[in-house]
């Protein structure tokens, strides 16, 4: 079974990884997985574009993506 991102970090953190991998579910493999992040302010991606910045702290909901914010931080 292929689940988003999202999906997957939460299976290993209720389950733990062992049981995600018994099971061999796997996280899909693309460069956004299409849902937003920090308040429906930023989006989930693998790379920020060049007029967006990392979210360190709304991060974690994306699991292995980054949370992608408009604007230059700082």
């Amino acid at each position: 079974m292929t689940v988003a991102a999202p999906v997957f970090a939460a299976l290993v953190t209720t389950y733990g990884i062992y049981a995600v991998t018994k099971y061999a579910i796997k996280k899909a493999k693309s460069n956004s997985d299409s849902h937003s992040c920090a308040n429906n302010r930023g989006w989930c991606r693998k790379t920020c574009f060049s007029h967006e910045y990392i979210d360190w702290t709304n991060n974690a909901v994306c699991g292995s993506y980054n949370c992608c914010r408009p604007g230059k931080r700082g």
